[in-house]
């Protein structure tokens, strides 16, 4: 007969309570390498009704159990038995206080989720991130929450709200309204017409197409809704993620959307009518850290807790954590290929060759009014040092024929190309501090601005192989980095070389950005500019190609600007987006050279 052993739940909370085992599977002996061994599977082991108390037993070693409310599910204590240390007969209570500590997780949990850029969210998945030895977690994550206003949550309490948050229909519940999101081949288009309605109720969701047709019972795990045998081609698979309604004008309003596909079309799913954005291009890259961490926080307290059974179980989850997580990643990275359809479309996003020599022809043009008519030959061999976008020092021999036909007189009016220094500085962490700045804004405010003209321009979540201009002076920002962690500056660049928006428009969003997020620093503003540089865009590049101008005027532009600096850096761009010269708009690209030079200067 197989070893037992016995515990109590004793029920002091006022509702009834329901007691659960959460292992996965038996420990295998070497552990598993794969992810999802480590999360949770909840069997009930049976109910406690208030003021009573419940007597059960498991037959492992080491147990999990979790205990939550009857009615909606939520998590009111975690205790792990241990019987290694032979405390059999352990007491497991339930208090008012479980359920104070649960709703303080899940604030914790929407926070994190629905703002992930933020300096309390990246600090909180940057415990993850950064973590060497699972072991430390708990310890790490008590200190920061009881630091930052979410006193008495460890990773224990915040990893069964995650569990509750993505696999158990409570949450979030609702009517939700289905769309099917289009374009037209540039652009995106706002649905206006549902396809369907998603209900979430007592702990179940249906989806009912419209029209008519029979309603599809859905399920939810692992943030993923979904019919039964759903693929990407057949039935609904959605993918949820936590939404801060800032981009609809309520900010503080939390809420899940689903986007993926039904039946192997793009669909959408919100709980409010008429989308007044195309939230789902982005959204669902811009939260990936967080999604990533939801799932490392589970995964690891799960995977301490169980490997406790091996001896050296501690060690091999400290030597194998990376692989783990590397395997999380691949998992995300697959789900949003559905739940981000978007986020590729239109052409893959390169950057120019900052290896090659460049040509530049220099035409310079003399108008003369004069008595007599002199007819002037000249060859001109001229050698220019060109810095040429942001990156490298090109030394160009250029040919210059001017021809001048003349009458003798007055004035001179030569246009010639210009010289500017526009090589960056890029040290270790500046990438990735430049896209959590640029990350933060949009989610705060800005995506509204970008999406007003979204284009089919470049594939946002591709910018990665703009950053790659700088992989050997920041390997520290994209040694990890996953193109879906580019969206928010692949969505600025669009933004900046679509030309639907005006000139005058790019920069004052520029200067909007410098001014809501006091902390861009001038070195990550450099940085951003040089990924506009280094862009390949065919109308832009030439655009600056053409652009003629004298050295004279260039420097006086720089030092307008150069009257705002520090707090006040934004009114330079504000300047720049005023700026003409002899009527004609800067290129972007031109715009951008001497952003840089001011930023170089005001350093």
């Amino acid at each position: 007969m197989s070893q037992t052993y016995p515990f109590s739940v004793v029920n002091q909370y006022s509702q009834k309570v329901t007691v659960y085992s959460t292992f996965n599977k038996t420990v295998s002996n070497p552990p598993s390498s794969d992810p999802s061994d480590y999360l949770p599977v909840y069997t009930a082991l049976g109910t406690v009704d208030p003021g009573q108390t419940g007597n059960f037993s498991t037959a492992q070693l080491i147990e999990r159990i979790v205990v939550t409310r009857v009615a909606d599910e939520l998590p009111l204590n975690l205790t792990v038995l241990d019987n290694i240390s032979g405390s059999g007969g352990q007491t497991i209570t339930v208090t008012t206080a479980g359920e104070t500590l649960a709703n303080q997780a899940f604030k914790l949990y929407q926070a994190v989720c629905s703002q992930p850029f933020a300096p309390l969210s990246l600090q909180f998945n940057g415990i993850m991130l950064n973590a060497t030895d699972p072991a430390q977690l708990d310890s790490q994550i008590v200190a920061f929450c009881n630091a930052n206003g979410y006193a008495g949550v460890n990773i224990g309490a915040y990893s069964t709200i995650c569990y509750w948050a993505t696999f158990t229909l409570f949450a979030f519940p609702g009517t939700y309204f289905v769309y099917e999101p289009q374009t037209n081949g540039t652009n995106f288009i706002l649905p206006t017409v549902p396809t369907g309605t998603i209900t979430i109720a007592n702990g179940a969701a249906v989806y009912q197409p419209a029209g008519g047709g029979a309603p599809v019972a859905l399920t939810l795990s692992r943030s993923q809704l979904t019919s039964a045998n759903a693929t990407s081609t057949s039935g609904v698979m959605l993918t949820g993620v936590v939404r801060d309604l800032t981009w609809e004008n309520k900010p503080g309003q939390i809420i899940y959307c689903y986007t993926g596909k039904i039946d192997g079309v793009n669909a959408i799913a919100q709980p409010y009518q008429n989308p007044s954005n195309p939230w789902w291009v982005v959204t669902y890259d811009l939260t990936y850290l967080a999604f990533l961490g939801v799932q490392y926080y589970m995964m690891a307290d799960m995977a301490v807790t169980v490997l406790k059974t091996l001896g050296q179980g501690a060690i091999w989850l400290k030597n194998n954590i990376g692989e783990l997580a590397g395997k999380l990643k691949d998992w995300i990275n697959s789900t949003g290929d559905d739940a981000a359809p978007f986020s590729e479309a239109g052409e893959a996003a390169e950057s120019i060759n900052v290896d090659v020599d460049v040509d530049v022809d220099v035409d310079v043009d003399v108008d003369v009014d004069v008595d007599v008519d002199v007819d002037i030959d000249v060859d001109i061999d001229i050698d220019v040092d060109v810095d040429f976008f942001a990156v490298v020092d090109v030394d160009v021999d250029v040919d210059i024929d001017v021809d001048v036909a003349t009458d003798v007189d007055v004035v001179t009016d030569v246009d010639v190309d210009v010289d500017i220094d526009t090589d960056v500085d890029v040290e270790p962490g500046f990438i990735s501090k430049m896209l959590h700045s640029v990350g933060k804004w949009i989610f705060e405010k800005a995506f509204p601005v970008l999406a007003e003209n979204l284009a089919i321009t470049i594939a946002m979540t591709t910018a990665q192989k703009i950053l790659e201009a700088w992989k050997d002076k920041d390997e520290q920002s994209l040694k990890d980095l996953q193109p879906r962690q580019t969206t928010g500056l692949g969505l600025l660049l669009n933004y900046m070389v679509n030309p639907a928006n005006s000139v005058s428009a790019r920069w004052k969003t520029i200067a909007d950005y410098i001014q809501q997020d006091t902390a861009v620093d001038n070195a990550s503003l450099q940085l951003l500019l040089a990924s506009v540089l280094t862009t390949k865009d065919p109308p832009e590049d030439q655009a600056a190609n053409n652009w003629r101008w004298s050295t004279a005027d260039q420097d006086a532009l720089v030092a307008q600007m150069a009257t705002n600096t520090g707090a006040n850096t934004f009114k330079a761009f504000q300047t720049l987006a005023a700026y003409t010269y002899k009527g004609q708009t800067l290129p972007i690209k031109v715009g951008c050279q001497i952003g840089v030079k001011y930023l170089k200067q005001s350093a």
